[in-house]
């Protein structure tokens, strides 16, 4: 990734600072921009320089835009003078007008600190000054607590922050085997700028990532600010499930925020996160998003289904039985679980990959024209209007143990009817009587966008609403109807009240499908799951991920 602007920050009116701390402030001239002497203030939302007597100019900075700086040496001013020292301060503000869309945009400030004397006569060193306002600026970028900042600000402390570890995946295979390079030639470098210390795992084959972090040992992984995955949806997928499958999976998801960066074809979540806080689909604006992101609350949900066909998949967690993690009926999900035309066109489009990013257009035009109709049972918990608090039990923490309802195993009848407060199972069917339906598509979702170009649940926001977001196709309708409203699923034209009649929305607590029909797909985060009865149930908060924005709770 090159810089693609060196010059400083543009001019700006002089801002109000009335609401705004100053942590640092130098008005001797000893900080230089360009060779021009400035008066230089370190507030806790800018980083702001002033031309001596020319007091309407202003280099500003603010701290959203700002993920590090450094110390640099530069060479020496004049014949027989020592190196000179420049503080680099890196940031990404966001950079267009009203003819083009903003896009964030490497503008970085250098700027050159020579010796003085400080408040209180005390002499320091350029190396020293600049220091300072590095460490300084490094605790304000990285989110530090009040109390961090104003302990770098003392001459007498002057520490520089600790580095962030972040355990990465990254799928060279995803983003039509794009995703290694992007991660290799932008998010390291914006890492390093950051100061960022990475531990980079490029998977090898499938369940490498899973197999990882299932087996490192509990203190390795506690070590790390965050575990990261680098593509599609599918490489968060395998993390969770690996960390699910420890016998301290409740503590670890507890304890080690997630992280995604975007790179692959389906990017859900991260689409979710980065669509929420208005930013655009790129790997610099997601990996940016990380950096600055404080952890907040995460839904996890817990899937079970029929067993594997292959005698593999029911070993690869065969350590996971003393957390009751049972890999080859279990899998823990975070984006969604679908049935019907969009699972159909999620899977076998595969067989069009040649068709490169068209293949999902052409394959769902396919699918739309000759639509296919799912025979089965869809019972879901409806959430009510009381928040699901899950009840204390005893014993270490584990994941069942803080789903939002008791679920009974598949093989079980369910208890219909709701309580005072409007929750409890319920079927839904053509008829109240047990009777089955007819399904074009059943999506659970827990974020708003399961792609890039479909938002099918913008009530989902970034899976922190402590609930399932229903969305069930069925009825009789025409192919033509049905193309219309995928033409305009981006804006969620599915869940207009025009199409009342075909399309219906719950909010739910936990769900059982059982399909009539041995043909059929089910989709679970991107990755396809054994065919027949399946059931999930929300673990609310169960997790943190690193995710900016207004929604969740840090």
């Amino acid at each position: 990734m090159t810089e693609q602007m060196a010059r400083p920050p543009r001019a700006v009116r002089s801002p109000s600072f009335d609401d705004d701390e100053v942590f640092l402030e130098d008005a001797s001239g000893r900080f230089a921009l360009r060779g021009r002497p400035q008066k230089a203030l370190l507030t806790r939302q800018r980083l702001h320089l002033t031309p001596l007597g020319d007091s309407n100019v202003h280099a500003v900075l603010i701290f959203d835009d700002i993920i590090g700086a450094e110390v640099v040496e530069t060479k020496p001013r004049r014949k027989g003078a020592g190196p000179g020292v420049r503080l680099v301060v890196y940031a990404y503000p966001r950079v267009g007008g009203c003819c083009r869309k903003q896009r964030r945009r490497a503008t970085h400030l250098r700027v050159d600190i020579d010796a003085g004397k400080d408040i209180g006569g005390a002499l320091f060193d350029a190396r020293s000054l600049a220091e300072l306002w590095c460490n300084t600026v490094n605790t304000v970028a990285s989110g530090k607590p009040l109390m961090d900042i104003r302990a770098a600000t003392d001459f007498q402390i002057a520490a520089a922050p600790a580095p962030r570890r972040y355990l990465v995946f990254v799928n060279p295979f995803s983003g039509a085997r794009k995703a290694l390079r992007a991660y290799n030639n932008v998010v390291l470098e914006v890492f390093a700028q950051a100061h960022v210390e990475p531990l980079t795992v490029v998977t090898e084959r499938a369940g490498h990532a899973q197999e990882y972090v299932r087996d490192l040992d509990a203190a390795d992984l506690q070590a790390f600010d965050a575990v990261v995955a680098v593509g599609g949806d599918g490489m968060l997928y395998e993390v969770v499930n690996g960390i699910a499958a420890r016998p301290d999976a409740a503590a670890m998801f507890a304890a080690v925020p997630l992280g995604v960066i975007k790179g692959g074809t389906g990017n859900g979540l991260a689409v979710s996160i980065l669509k929420e806080i208005e930013e655009e689909l790129d790997v610099l604006s997601s990996t940016l998003q990380l950096l600055k992101a404080p952890a907040r609350n995460f839904d996890l949900s817990l899937v079970t289904h029929g067993a594997e066909d292959s005698a593999a998949a029911s070993t690869v967690h065969d350590a996971a039985s003393a957390s009751g993690f049972q890999a080859a009926t279990t899998k823990v999900n975070f984006l969604s679980l679908t049935w019907g035309i969009i699972s159909d066109i999620d899977i076998e489009s595969e067989r069009l990959r040649c068709l490169g990013p068209l293949r999902n257009d052409v394959y769902a035009l396919m699918r739309l024209i000759n639509v296919r109709r799912y025979p089965g049972k869809l019972w879901i918990y409806e959430a009510g209007s009381a928040a699901a608090t899950p009840e204390p039990k005893d014993g270490a923490p584990t994941l069942a143990a803080a789903a939002a309802v008791d679920l009974p195993p598949l093989s079980e009848p369910l208890p219909l009817g709701q309580d005072v407060n409007g929750r409890g199972w319920r079927l839904i069917g053509d008829t109240e009587a047990g009777e089955s339906g007819e399904f074009i598509s059943v999506m659970v979702l827990q974020c708003a966008w399961i792609a890039h170009d479909v938002q099918a649940a913008p009530m989902a926001n970034c899976g922190d609403t402590g609930v399932y977001h229903i969305v069930v196709l069925r009825g009789r309708t025409s192919s033509m109807r049905l193309i219309n409203m995928f033409l305009e699923i981006e804006d969620a034209a599915h869940l207009r009240a025009e199409h009342a009649d075909v399309v219906e929305y719950y909010k739910a607590l936990a769900y059982r499908i059982v399909p009539e029909t041995d043909r059929g797909i089910y989709s679970l985060d991107g990755e396809v799951i054994p065919y027949g009865g399946v059931q999930g149930v929300i673990l609310p908060s169960v997790a943190r991920i690193l995710r900016s924005g207004s929604s969740g709770q840090p």
